[in-house]
């Protein structure tokens, strides 16, 4: 295992589809802030008004959050590169001469398991910084932060994380098992957009009624974070239920289907 794992992580660090991943990650919050600080200075000429101060107009609390949205900028991308990066051992026949040598399928699905999700929660994470620096630079944080909002903070970044973790283990799964990088992306972005639209159906309800339903969807507890900022113990603790269970239960079937398959 440790041999697929060392393999795997150098193959990971020398892809030159990780280097961009990464310069994106970095890239993108940047511009995303700068974008921001347009957007205020043109609310201020608009409103005309010497009173209103630029870092007022939005709050680095609601910018830095987004970054866990999965319908737009990392949110798409994450998923997009991990599905290439878990096929290129497919397409180079890595797995296959992994296999003829006595590798182990289990420890092979589990190695590309464990690195996807160090690139998705690493790149993630990555790019989580970069916007909070940089909207920590323009405005204001928004609310006072006291133990409470730091607890609110702590629970906001393990979900978002926890669902770029699922992301992994779903691109993982469908391009272990399909082996088609075309299916891989396709139904990576499909199935996050489709989940998306679930969380927006929930914000349209008139009552919670419903709301254990929406709370077991992997990624709603992320889109309650970008949505308020903020996020209940309870949808919190239902969210890491629901984003380690769909991880394990991707992780599990797509295991048993890729012992059983055939690697040409």
């Amino acid at each position: 295992m440790r041999s697929l794992l060392k393999a795997d992580f150098f193959a990971l660090i020398k892809s030159k589809v990780a280097l961009a991943v990464l310069i994106i990650c970095i890239g993108v919050p940047i511009f995303t802030v700068l974008i921001y600080v347009g957007l205020g200075k043109v609310i201020v000429d608009l409103i005309d008004s010497s009173e209103v101060d630029v870092s007022m107009t939005f709050s680095a609390r609601f910018i830095m959050f987004s970054n866990f949205s999965m319908t737009n900028n990392i949110g798409l991308i994450i998923p997009i590169f991990a599905g290439i990066l878990s096929m290129a051992d497919i397409r180079n026949g890595t797995i296959r001469n992994k296999v003829i040598i006595g590798k182990n399928r289990t420890k092979i699905y589990i190695s590309h398991l464990i690195v996807s999700t160090v690139f998705c929660v690493g790149m993630s994470l990555i790019s989580f910084i970069f916007l909070c620096g940089g909207s920590l630079i323009f405005f204001n944080y928004g609310v006072a932060f006291n133990s409470a909002e730091a607890w609110n903070f702590a629970k906001c970044l393990i979900i978002g994380l926890l669902t770029f973790a699922y992301v992994a283990s779903l691109s993982t799964f469908l391009a272990l098992v399909s082996k088609s990088l075309p299916i891989t992306i396709i139904f990576s972005l499909l199935i996050m957009i489709v989940l998306g639209i679930f969380g927006t159906i929930y914000t349209a309800l008139p009552n919670d009624d419903y709301k254990y339903f929406f709370y077991l969807i992997p990624s709603f507890a992320s889109q309650i974070v970008v949505l308020s900022n903020e996020i209940s113990n309870e949808i919190f603790f239902f969210g890491l239920g629901s984003t380690l269970g769909f991880y394990a239960i991707n992780s599990i079937v797509g295991l048993l289907i890729f012992n059983k398959s055939d690697l040409k």
